[in-house]
């Protein structure tokens, strides 16, 4: 089994920028922990390897329960490492992307003891910088554990350069991105960045890249989470928008105000919740007796609810509390009522009674306990007439259900001042849609099921019944709208990725036909394929090269194999004077620079000491020259050629200017062999030298070409992260307007930026 130190590795769990984490076992002690190592190329740099120690140093001094617990910084293998706490449970990364149905008081719960983490560590000068929801984790029991101090910057030290945007660029503040100095201000806003998202499961900013990002944090105004999350408190709302103000004096000072705001939200939250839970957890446990008495109850609360009618000026309250399915509203207790009590305790004294001398007598027992047994009678009887009065209500939701035709009223209107005592109202029709379905389920039940229907066709890249299942969700016109409204963006966005992707591949498969049958010389398919590259919605890399395929590189193959079909059927010919046109097409073949040059060039090679024979022939001569000496040499040098022409690069060139004298050697020396030599001197050499010359020009030029345009995409980026309109406006336009009009490989690209991503920053930034 694998060992770091003294700890037993069982298994890889996460990987960092920095390390790998593992899950261990301490075989001391029997105990689960988690050994983070550092990375190979971490140890090889000084700085990096000092930051590692500062983690642990930073981390291992905070001892907090919302802290990951840090054991152990030691060396194995004379690689550092550190053992700490081992976590069951999840991420708030993983839990925002499953989207579970928590209330507002568990999601804020997580974030209040993310607050008061970090706010002990702020009170001892250190910054996280890097709070994201991957760094909070969420145990079984709910306990949050704020993970990864590994960049935290001691504030009172200068190890780390100031203005290093070393977080997650989603959750970085406006002064971080503009590489100003961050402080606790820093984490108090990726602290609310995080809350947002939790609550609304989506960023506040948002964009397709990272330069849209950027420019979403620095300029953007998040939507409001009321509007996301309806039922989302004001209190809340104020908190969550005081903590991503631009201006970092504008947002809570401390760690410590934040935390003070967030507990009085959660304990507002907590008591809504506690009123909900309490309408249910009313306790059976009453006895049979007081069950029976309860149904008594009950038929003369039921009978009672039928005939009674509420005034005019309680018609507010009946409203009030009609309006919240499933509540209960205490009945005021008389002033001489008591709450139940525990076994044991004493009622409460009446704040006017005037204490009552104890009697000596025995017989004043019987009269006490008398008494207690009136006040208990009393309190049961109290609270079963509250449980009375919720049958009754969930009896008239529950016929409603069971009944179609029966609409629910969620409001009890007031009698008018014209209505004879006794008579009833009739139930009129609501206006709106009733709150179950002749089915029993919900509403949002429903909604509920059709948004797991589409999250599973989403799953398999559905996306058009995905979007079928949010419609109809939507149309129940349920309390999910928003939620729904959310996924229909979110599913556009998948489906549009999709998409890309989809293109990238269709690219990609279609080059790979384009190229094959372009080797093969089917210039008809490779065009098709590379044709359709260029209707593709969104081209990728393969775009420009496939536009020049089909503009030049296509027609110049075509160009070359009619020549070269010329050049067959010249060599079948039996005209007169047909080896010297043969040898004129060849030399055309030749400066087309395709496929058949090698042949081409052997070829006419070939036809030339042809010609030279039937020349000696004609005149009588035998042509002694022709020795396999001379030719052995002629061809020699033509190997020598082939080679450098292939190369193609500054030492062919240089190969090819020494071939140029041995040549001319062979030229000068006469005999049948003396005019091809002279035509590699004069013409293929030559021919050769520029076409190698025009390549390396062209290279040099796409590489200048590459770096100018990443040098200006750089520009772009800075300036935007730091709103510097004036330089985007200025070096940044010209930059780009520079590649576009130069016509070479990234025109098209800087032509994008300079009239659209330019036009749009400078928009987004004001007048």
């Amino acid at each position: 089994m694998q060992q770091i130190g003294r700890y037993e590795i069982l298994q890889e769990i996460g990987r960092g920028a920095m390390g790998v984490v593992f899950k261990g076992r301490d075989p001391l002690i029997g105990r689960a922990v988690a050994v983070k190592t550092i990375t190979a190329g971490v140890t090889e740099d000084a700085d990096l390897l000092e930051r590692f120690y500062r983690e642990a140093r930073a981390a291992g001094g905070l001892q907090h329960p919302n802290i990951v617990t840090i054991y152990e910084m030691a060396e194995s293998g004379g690689a550092p490492f550190i053992a700490m706490e081992y976590l069951e449970g999840e991420s708030l990364e993983k839990l925002i992307a499953r989207k579970p149905a928590l209330c507002l008081g568990t999601k804020v719960g997580y974030v209040v003891q993310t607050c008061r983490a970090l706010d002990y560590a702020h009170r001892r000068g250190v910054i996280h910088r890097d709070i994201k929801p991957a760094n909070i984790m969420v145990t079984r029991d709910g306990i949050v554990k704020v993970v990864d101090f590994g960049i935290a910057r001691i504030t009172d030290t200068s190890k780390t350069q100031t203005g290093a945007l070393l977080g997650t660029l989603a959750y970085l503040s406006p002064e971080q991105l503009r590489g100003q100095h961050a402080d606790a201000r820093s984490d108090i806003w990726a602290l609310g960045v995080v809350l947002y998202e939790l609550i609304a499961y989506q960023r506040p900013f948002a964009g397709e890249n990272h330069a849209a990002v950027l420019l979403s944090i620095l300029q953007d105004e998040p939507r409001s989470i009321g509007q996301i999350v309806p039922e989302c408190p004001a209190e809340l709302e104020r908190v969550v928008s005081r903590t991503l103000r631009k201006d970092d004096k504008a947002r809570y000072s401390t760690m410590e105000a934040l935390l003070a705001d967030l507990e009085n939200v959660c304990a507002l939250l907590g008591r809504e919740g506690s009123r909900a839970a309490a309408q249910k957890e009313i306790s059976p446990a009453i006895g049979q007796e007081t069950a029976v008495a309860t149904q008594h109850i009950d038929l003369q609360a039921l009978s009672s609810a039928q005939e009674a009618r509420p005034s005019k000026s309680n018609a507010p309250a009946s409203r009030s509390a009609d309006h919240r399915p499933n509540t209960v509203v205490p009945a005021a207790r008389a002033p001489s009522a008591n709450p139940i009590a525990k076994p044991g305790a004493h009622p409460p004294a009446k704040p006017n009674a005037q204490p009552t001398q104890p009697r000596k007598h025995s017989l004043a027992q019987p009269a006490r306990h008398s008494r207690r047994k009136f006040l208990a009678v009393y309190a049961v009887l109290a609270v079963a007439l509250l449980i009375a009065l919720a049958a009754v209500r969930h009896r008239k939701i529950s016929t409603g259900a069971a009944n179609p035709d029966i609409t629910l009223i969620p409001t009890l209107p007031a009698t008018s001042s014209t209505a004879k005592p006794g008579t009833t109202t009739k139930l009129a029709e609501a206006p709106t849609p009733p709150l179950t379905s002749a089915s029993g389920s919900s509403l949002e039940d429903q909604q509920r099921h059709l948004i797991e229907l589409a999250h599973e066709a989403a799953d398999t890249h559905d996306y058009k019944t995905a979007q079928i299942r949010l419609d109809e969700a939507a149309k129940l016109n349920g309390p999910l709208n928003s939620l729904i409204a959310d996924l229909r963006r979110q599913f556009g966005e998948q489906a549009y990725d999709a998409e890309l992707k989809r293109a990238a591949s269709q690219e990609q498969a279609l080059w790979d036909q384009g190229t094959a049958a372009l080797q093969g010389g089917r210039l008809d398919d490779a065009e098709r394929s590379l044709r359709e590259i260029l209707t593709l919605p969104a081209g990728d890399r393969h775009w420009v090269d496939a536009e020049r395929y089909v503009d030049e590189v296509i027609p110049q193959r075509r160009q070359e194999l009619q020549l070269w079909s010329e050049a067959q059927l010249e060599s079948n010919s039996l005209e007169r004077g047909h080896l010297l046109k043969e040898v004129k097409v060849l030399d055309e073949v030749l400066a087309e620079g395709g496929p058949h040059e090698q042949q081409a060039r052997q070829m006419r090679n070939a036809v030339i000491r042809q010609i030279v024979r039937d020349n000696a022939r004609k005149n009588g001569v035998v042509a002694p020259t022709l020795s396999e000496g001379y030719e052995a040499q002629l061809a020699q040098l033509e190997t020598q050629f082939s080679n450098l022409a292939l190369k193609g690069d500054a030492v062919a060139l240089e190969g090819l200017q020494e071939l140029r004298p041995k040549f001319k050697a062979l030229a000068d020396a006469g005999g049948p062999l003396a005019m091809d030599a002279r035509d590699y001197l004069n013409n293929v050499i030559p021919r050769t030298q520029k076409q190698i010359e025009d390549n390396l020009a062209a290279a040099a030029s796409e590489s200048s070409a590459n770096a100018a345009y990443e040098g200006a995409v750089e520009e772009y980026d800075r300036a935007v992260a730091t709103q510097n309109m004036g330089m985007l406006r200025g070096r940044v336009l010209a930059a780009f307007q520079q590649i576009a009009q130069s016509g070479g490989i990234r025109a098209k690209e800087a032509a994008r930026y300079v009239h659209a991503l330019i036009p749009a920053a400078l928009k987004k930034s004001g007048p």
